[in-house]
């Protein structure tokens, strides 16, 4: 089940192209993206209404798209403009469209119903148009639910056990953050005292000694987090010319359900403009993005294999499963007032 009166993101703004359709699956609905011939974002049903084909296996033309099964063309609000051969077009050949939004560099579609889509609902990401700061947009394709994703992200203590190869630190295996749950999420935030510098953040800085680490999370329902990473030296003779202050890190993540056991994970990792250039920015991306695809992924993705083996199998939970646990109840609750 999914909560379904959300907006989505579906893709960067960057994969939608007036030359090509993406063809993206989100909350069990195959999807077609595009841009229209004035630039804005389209989101209709991957299926003809004829027979079905998948309109990603059609043509992106100026005035809409081509089934290539049959030749039906369907103009930008789905509505079949051309059947070859035939002049009448019954009304009721139509495919299904989508409300679509293009905002802070991700393309948002809502899945529920259509009268309550306001764009002014949709969850803001300043970072993206920050001028203070330098980005990287990527995605994974996790062959796993979403909520598994969530329990990763919100707990903090596995950067004890999982990434002591990338960005991890023993520290943080036995601290409780201060969680404060809102009416529509939860903040969290964990401070690691006198830690020591972890192979990652000496390459990058050259600082020695220890630091302390606080991370600031703020996760909103049903599937979205923003994050803040400090480190601040323990002693600040460690300060070099290239981070004369503490090292901030910024990322976003949003987590689209494909399916009941597969999701959409799109994230930016970003350095402040002032902390380097290019190519300290693709260094720190890249660890990032190995400590997700080859810490993480593995083991969410086993994770949810287990879970499929004996779906009946029950999880206990132990103490640092609070902020988990309160996510996937506020998502219940979401489901649960909208299958009312």
């Amino acid at each position: 089940m999914f909560v379904s009166n959300c907006w989505y993101v579906i893709a960067w703004a960057g994969d939608l192209s007036k030359e090509s359709l993406l063809g993206r699956t989100v909350l069990g609905k195959p999807l077609i993206a595009y841009r229209n011939d004035t630039g804005d974002p389209v989101v209709m049903d991957d299926r003809c209404c004829h027979r079905h084909a998948p309109l990603s296996m059609g043509r992106l033309e100026a005035d809409g798209v081509r089934c290539m099964y049959h030749g039906l063309k369907f103009d930008h609000s789905g509505r079949c403009i051309e059947i070859p051969g035939q002049d009448r077009i019954a009304d009721s050949m139509r495919v299904k469209s989508w409300p679509v939004f293009e905002q802070d560099e991700f393309i948002w579609v809502w899945m529920g119903a259509a009268e309550q889509a306001d764009p002014k609902n949709i969850l803001r990401f300043p970072l993206h148009s920050d001028p203070g700061w330098r980005y990287r947009p990527s995605r994974f394709h996790v062959k796993a639910n979403h909520q598994l994703i969530t329990d990763n992200v919100l707990d903090f203590t596995h950067l004890a056990w999982t990434h002591l190869e990338s960005f991890g630190t023993s520290g943080a295996a036995t601290i409780m953050p201060e969680l404060t749950p809102g009416e529509s999420g939860i903040r969290l935030k964990y401070v690691y005292r006198d830690t020591e510098l972890t192979e990652f953040h000496r390459n990058l800085t050259g600082w020695s000694g220890t630091v302390d680490r606080t991370h600031e999370l703020d996760w909103t329902a049903p599937a979205f987090l923003q994050v803040r990473n400090t480190y601040t030296p323990g002693d600040v003779s460690n300060y070099t010319s290239g981070y004369p202050g503490p090292l901030v890190f910024r990322s976003s993540h949003a987590f689209t359900p494909e399916t009941e056991t597969t999701t959409w994970y799109f994230w930016t990792h970003a350095n402040p403009v002032d902390a380097g250039g290019e190519e300290e920015l693709d260094f720190t991306y890249n660890v990032v993005r190995h400590g997700f695809g080859n810490e993480d992924l593995p083991i969410i993705e086993a994770q949810q294999a287990n879970i499929l083996l004996d779906p009946q199998a029950r999880m206990h939970s132990i103490q640092y499963d609070a902020a988990p646990n309160i996510a996937r109840r506020m998502n219940a609750r979401l489901m649960d007032s909208e299958a009312r």
